[in-house]
């Protein structure tokens, strides 16, 4: 189940990510508090441990990571993966994660319970998702009475 949705979903992103991205910064943190990114020294989330020993931040960081398109793409699956496997222990999960842009109004939210969430303000990004993607691979459904 794992690999099914880091598969389907890993390129959904990547896609999304690619045809919404205007040049700016992403920012990636956590859903409601901030904790330490990497809270251990387990074998797992490669590029992401990668992408903090090579930008020389410690594991421990608290708080937002900005980075570029390149970056972000570059970690699009450990972030699918994140609040699943931060502690390579069955059934404990870590933080849910948001994704946004400064200059989009759209949020991607990755949950430990495998799922992922797009929302946005600008009903031109949501229905031009759902019209890039098959109908089939995911379940749309509109939030609180709004309409897609």
């Amino acid at each position: 189940m794992l690999t099914t949705f880091v598969e389907v979903y890993e390129r959904l992103l990547t896609n999304i990510i690619s045809k919404l991205d205007n040049g700016g910064n992403w920012i990636v943190n956590h859903e409601d508090k901030d904790l330490h990114w990497l809270p251990n020294n387990e074998n797992n989330l490669g590029h992401l441990r990668a992408f903090f020993k090579d930008s020389d931040v410690p594991g421990s960081f608290k708080g937002a990571l900005v980075i570029s398109k390149s970056n972000l793409l570059g970690l699009v699956h450990d972030l699918l993966l994140y609040p699943h496997v931060v502690f390579n222990k069955e059934g404990f999960l870590y933080k849910d994660l948001n994704i946004s842009h400064g200059e989009i109004k759209f949020i991607i939210k990755i949950s430990g319970h495998l799922n992922v969430d797009f929302l946005s303000t600008d009903l031109a990004i949501l229905s031009g998702i759902v019209a890039d993607n098959s109908a089939d691979t995911f379940v749309v459904k509109a939030y609180r009475g709004t309409l897609l």
